[in-house]
Parts: structure tokens; sequence; C-alpha cells
């Protein structure tokens, strides 16, 4: 029998974030950068509309407590919140729908410090997409947890340009234990200097790489940047 290998992760994931989705969305990266942990959201809150989506198999539908079983599949959906990541950081509709139409950041995770940061109940999955919701049978749904799983990591195949993975952890905060998990941060073309500085001051010691990009023609190019800039003057110290 032919044996299906399991998906390997890439060496670094990135999460695109946006600075302005919220009053306090600057200070929340930041937060989240320097206390290690991830903001998970739960699936009904996300942009896809079609999150949670499932086929229940004739032989599902056929089970004397269907109607229990259902619940139960619904209540570990909703106990799972969910981190998005991406195998790339050059994505143009990821940049300009999650990070602020490229005003935001692109934070790149080494993989297997996040991995190992993370506790024994956190599941890392990469997303599968299809045309159809995945199908969950009488076996998939005697384990509810699993089958959330199994849910929570398909999306039509219209969202494959993502190339997602997920972290399915605690609703709202997922501590890791590596506080240099995070070992990069990409700025995008558009940001706001004073986000950009912002994060630079509060993030210096922190042993992380900072990029700024430019788009060139129908190129992302991404130039390191030093940490440790000069302090700008005010306009009134240069009188």
């Amino acid at each position: 029998m032919v044996r299906i290998e399991p998906p390997v992760a890439p060496a670094n994931l990135y999460r695109y974030r946006s600075l302005t989705h919220r009053p306090n969305s600057l200070a929340s990266e930041i937060r989240s950068i320097r206390e290690a942990y991830l903001y998970c959201s739960n699936f009904r809150t996300m942009n896809d509309p079609m999150e949670g989506f499932y086929d229940p198999t004739v032989g599902l539908r056929g089970v004397e407590d269907y109607e229990h079983v259902v619940r139960r599949i619904y209540d570990a959906k909703s106990y799972h919140g969910i981190a998005c990541f991406s195998e790339t950081n050059s994505n143009e509709l990821m940049w300009a729908h999650y990070a602020d139409n490229y005003a935001g950041i692109c934070v790149r995770y080494k993989t297997q410090a996040l991995l190992d940061g993370l506790s024994n109940d956190v599941c890392v999955a990469r997303v599968n997409y299809g045309d159809v919701p995945p199908p969950v049978d009488h076996d998939d749904a005697m384990d509810s947890r699993s089958a959330a799983i199994k849910i929570l990591s398909h999306k039509k195949a219209a969202w494959a340009y993502e190339r997602e993975w997920r972290v399915l952890g605690n609703i709202k905060r997922t501590s890791y234990d590596d506080h240099h998990a995070v070992d990069a941060i990409y700025f995008g073309s558009r940001i706001d200097d004073e986000h950009r500085d912002r994060i630079l001051d509060e993030l210096a010691n922190m042993r992380i790489d900072f990029f700024n990009m430019t788009v060139r023609g129908y190129q992302h190019l991404f130039e390191p940047l030093d940490a440790h800039p000069p302090r700008r003057r005010r306009a009134d110290e240069r009188a």
C-alpha cells in the first residue's frame, strides 16, 4: 500500500497583520510579539463566511442522536481559536487584504521554534482546499475535537493562493514558550512612519531583523533596516 506522507512544514511561517483594524491594533501587535502569544479568532469572526461548513455523510445523518452529534461538533469548533499563517511573505492579495493595503506588517516566525513552544493541546495544521465542504462521517464524529480540526483545516479552493497554515489554540490568546520565535518583521511599502518607528523602538532589543518593502514594477523588494537609526529631531530642535 502506498504511504501518504504528512505535510512538511516550511522553515518559516508568515503572519500578515493590520495596524489600524482597531484603535489599539498597533499596541496589540507589539505586545503579542514581546509577550510571545498569538491572537486566535473564533471561526465565526473570520472574513470567509464559509468557515466551519462541512458535509455530513448519509451514514452520519442516519444516527439516532444526530442533532446531539451536530451540537458537539459545533461546540468543538467554537472552542478552538484560529491564528492564520502563510508560507509566503510576498503575496499581493494578502498584503492588500490583511495588512492594511500595504500599510501593515508581515511577521516571520521560525516554524520549529513556534511548534516547540506551543502546548500539547494546540494543533497546527496545513489548510486543505477543495470545491466542496469536507465530508464528516460517523467515525469522524466519534471524536468531536478531531472532527472540528478537520473542518477548520479546510477552505474553498478559491483561497488556495494563501498557502495557509493554522494554529488551532485557545480563543483570543495562545502562548508559546520561545520569545525568539519571531525573527523578522517586514514593513509594507505604505506603512506610516510613526508606526514603523514605534515598532523599531519597542522591539529593538529582541534580536529581530527588520525589512522595508519597496514596490518596483511587479516586484516586492525587501531591504534590511537598521533597528537603531539616529533619533529623528523635531522641527523645533532643528531651528
